[in-house]
């Protein structure tokens, strides 16, 4: 024992030798050494330490346990008995216990016992045996909420965790909606599922929970004609219609909405009210390609908040998850950068061998070094140009002499990443033969889209194509497959890779601090 506990042990032997006649015999003191050892370790173990207050409740607790023992076995302790009394029975007193139940039971006697009376003594069991007046240590102490021993919870540690979301509008479901497009697109989170078929949804597997600020950081947007301008160059003898460019550049700021937030942001109109960010122009890059054709297609832009906090916080109960996220992007006047589509469906599809009057044509009948894609919908100069890249999708192949080389084909067209466009067309004569005119008509609308065929291994020095059928007929015959097919057969789509947006967001949660409860010599 330390010097404390030998204090106490020595105040509880001077007060027992006076009260129990004969005095403490050698069972006795073993007993109160165990006692008093038993209830030091219980009270360090629930209050952390020993002071003043916790001293007196050792000494009441040490004395109500050894006064009960001496009424259990006071014809064992007398002092010069006739004869030596056999050796007791090593028996588990109360102090041995559960603490716990121990503990409940003394609180179940204090809030018993009046709170103005001292302790009431415990009556004895023995009437037959001379009664022993046992006095507690303290007669005056009295109960107060103080002595009451209750157990605190753990203390629970959290820290702050940023995540950065990086959302595309190329992975939006651009097969089936078509009220969609790079400009206004939902994400959907949480989901444990894909749907069928081929299974293009914008989402993110990753669950974010206990979210404290979400702030929008950054938007990447493509340098592209946004509306459908075509003015006539009048200063040539031949009035001919010229293809105008106005891009995202020309704006002073972009608002970025999102449905389900609200940013931090008042101003004189309500798509200012409801952004969660005001971005300005902030950088540019592009290809350094050659073009000969008109282009619209130049690079992209990049447009953050600057000088401000685009953000929502939620304070000070966390937000428990994200369910979507549904992103517009509009201009200082409250409207859509740009409405036009960047994906279209597929109509027909047509070798080069069967398409007259195009630079791409080869109708010598030759090979057909460029595969031609007619839309079911007309579309805008401005929706695809040269050296874009695109993504088909949806095509399938049933029919036809060689239905191995047409599922070759097909694979290869759709399953290969993306293409890029050599040129744009527009029908002169949808008849056979059937005629298309190279870029768009007067108005600057097309239906054609151009790309390159498959080629032989470069590595080889071989400059014929690799045929889908294993030889040059049997391509030309694919050739004459794809033309019968019936004008609504295909169900495929395509997307413009180059005319995508990208956007990101900083998301902070709140996470357990596991480094808490780690020991200082695991770290």
């Amino acid at each position: 024992m330390d010097g404390g506990t030998d204090s106490l042990l020595t105040d509880l032997r001077q007060t027992f030798n006076k009260k129990v006649p004969g005095g403490l015999t050698e069972t006795a003191d073993s007993r109160l050494q165990r006692t008093l050892q038993h209830y030091v370790k219980e009270v360090e173990r629930v209050q952390g330490s020993a002071g003043q207050e916790q001293t007196q409740d050792i000494l009441r607790m040490t004395y109500d346990s050894m006064a009960a023992w001496f009424r259990r076995n006071l014809n064992q302790i007398m002092v010069q008995a006739p004869a030596p009394a056999p050796a007791p029975v090593e028996e588990k007193f109360d102090s041995e216990m559960d603490p716990a139940t121990v503990f409940a039971t003394i609180k179940a006697a204090r809030a018993a016992a009046s709170p103005l009376s001292p302790v009431a003594a415990v009556p004895s069991r023995m009437p037959d045996l001379p009664k022993v007046d046992f006095k507690p240590v303290s007669p005056n102490t009295y109960l107060q909420p103080k002595d009451i021993i209750t157990p605190q919870q753990d203390v629970v540690k959290y820290r702050e965790v940023e995540y950065n979301l990086v959302m595309n509008s190329k992975d939006r479901d651009w097969m089936n909606s078509t009220n969609q497009n790079r400009y206004n697109f939902s994400i959907q989170f949480n989901t444990n599922f894909r749907p069928k078929g081929l299974g293009i949804q914008g989402m993110v597997q990753g669950r974010l929970r206990n979210i404290i600020r979400l702030e929008f950081v950054k938007a990447i947007l493509p340098v592209e004609g946004l509306s459908v301008v075509v003015p006539r160059d009048c200063s040539a003898s031949i009035v001919t219609p010229q293809a105008t460019f106005q891009s995202v550049l020309s704006l002073p700021s972009i608002n970025v909405l999102v449905d389900e937030l609200q940013g931090n942001n008042f101003g004189t109109t309500n798509s200012i009210d409801n952004s969660l960010a005001i971005c300005q122009y902030d950088a540019t890059w592009r290809s350094d390609g050659l073009y000969h054709k008109p282009n619209t297609s130049r690079g992209y832009a990049l447009f953050i908040p600057k000088f401000m906090k685009a953000q929502r916080i939620y304070t000070p109960a966390p937000l428990a998850n994200l369910q979507s996220l549904s992103f517009r992007l509009q201009d200082p006047e409250d409207k859509l950068l740009s409405d036009q589509p960047d994906s279209a469906s597929v109509r027909r599809i047509a070798f080069s061998a069967d398409v007259f009057g195009s630079c791409y044509s080869d109708p010598s009948g030759g090979d057909s070094n460029y595969i031609f894609v007619n839309t079911k919908n007309w579309f805008p100069l401005w929706s695809f140009s040269q050296l874009d890249r695109i993504l088909i999708n949806g095509i399938p192949f049933e029919s036809g002499s060689d239905l191995d080389g047409g599922k070759a084909f097909v694979q290869w067209l759709q399953g290969t990443g993306a293409h890029t466009l050599v040129g744009v067309a527009h029908t002169s004569n949808s008849a056979d033969p059937l005629i298309v005119d190279d870029g768009c008509n007067t108005v600057g609308y097309a239906d054609w889209i151009v790309i390159r065929n498959r080629f032989a291994d470069p590595k080889t020095g071989s400059t014929t194509l690799d045929y889908f059928t294993g030889s040059q007929g049997g391509d030309l015959q694919l050739a004459k497959d794809l033309a019968t097919y019936p004008i609504d057969y295909v169900s495929g789509a395509m997307l413009n890779l180059s005319r995508q947006v990208q956007l990101t967001v900083r998301v902070i949660t709140r996470e357990h601090d596991l480094t808490s409860n780690v020991r200082a010599d695991n770290i």
